[in-house]
C-alpha cells in the first residue's frame, strides 16, 4: 500500500541520517587516526648517514609514506568502514515501523547503497594529488658536513608539519555520496511497491493462526 510504502521510506531515512552525517567521523577514526599513527612510528626527526645514501633515504621514506596512505584510505577500507555504519544502522528496530519485519527490504538496502560508499576523489587519482613528495620538500631540511670521512648528511625532519600537511591533504580528498533519500525512494518502490511486495516476517505465522482460530471457531459452533 502507500501507506506502506511512505512509511518505509520514513523509517530508512531517518535510521540512515546519521549514517550519512558521521561518515566523516567514522573517516577520522578508521582511516585518518590509524594513518597519523603509522605516520609518526615512520617519520624520523633527525637522520645522519653517509652522505651519498641520503637520498635513497628519503626517497625511501616517501615510498613508504605513499604505501601507508594508500593502504589507510583504501577503497577496501573505505567501503567496509560504509558497509559496517550501514548494517549498524538498518539493525535497530526501536521505531513503530519494526523496519526488521521485512529482512528483504534490508538486504536490498545493503546492497543498493554499497556503490554510494564515500571514497577519495578521482579514486587513485586523487591520492597522487596528495603530492607528498613536494609535502616533504617544504617541511624537511637537509644539511652536509665535508670536514669528516665520510662526508655525511643529516636529514631534518619537521614530523608535526608533514603528518599536519599529510592529514589534511587527505581529509581535503575524501568525498562521500550528498543524498541518500532517492536510493531509499527506488528500493522501497521496487520491494513495497510492485505487484508481489515483500511480506514481514509475522505474515506467515499470522496466516497460520487465523487458520486455526476459524478451525476453532467451526468446531465450537
Amino acid at each position: 500500500s502507500a501507506q506502506l510504502l511512505e512509511s518505509a521510506q520514513t523509517c530508512v531515512t531517518h535510521l540512515l541520517g546519521p549514517c550519512y552525517n558521521a561518515t566523516m567521523d567514522d573517516f577520522v577514526s578508521h582511516s585518518v587516526e590509524p594513518l597519523e599513527a603509522e605516520l609518526k612510528q615512520l617519520i624520523v626527526p633527525v637522520t645522519t648517514l653517509p652522505i651519498q645514501q641520503c637520498d635513497s633515504y628519503l626517497s625511501s621514506v616517501i615510498v613508504r609514506v605513499n604505501g601507508v596512505i594508500a593502504k589507510c584510505c583504501s577503497k577496501d577500507a573505505l567501503q567496509d568502514c560504509w558497509d559496517r555504519r550501514v548494517a549498524a544502522e538498518l539493525s535497530k528496530n526501536s521505531m513503530a515501523f519494526r523496519l526488521q519485519r521485512f529482512p528483504q527490504y534490508i538486504k536490498a538496502l545493503k546492497e543498493a547503497l554499497k556503490s554510494h560508499a564515500p571514497c577519495m576523489s578521482s579514486g587513485a587519482e586523487g591520492l597522487a594529488r596528495l603530492d607528498v613528495d613536494r609535502i616533504f620538500a617544504t617541511h624537511v631540511e637537509m644539511k652536509h658536513n665535508l670536514s669528516v670521512r665520510p662526508a655525511t648528511g643529516t636529514i631534518v625532519m619537521n614530523v608535526g608539519a608533514l603528518i599536519s600537511a599529510i592529514l589534511i591533504r587527505v581529509a581535503g580528498l575524501y568525498g562521500h555520496y550528498p543524498d541518500l533519500a532517492p536510493v531509499v525512494h527506488n528500493v522501497a518502490c521496487r520491494v513495497f511497491g510492485e505487484e508481489r511486495q515483500e511480506q514481514e516476517t509475522s505474515h506467515e505465522t499470522r496466516i497460520a493462526l487465523h487458520h486455526r482460530l476459524h478451525l476453532f471457531d467451526g468446531a465450537i459452533r
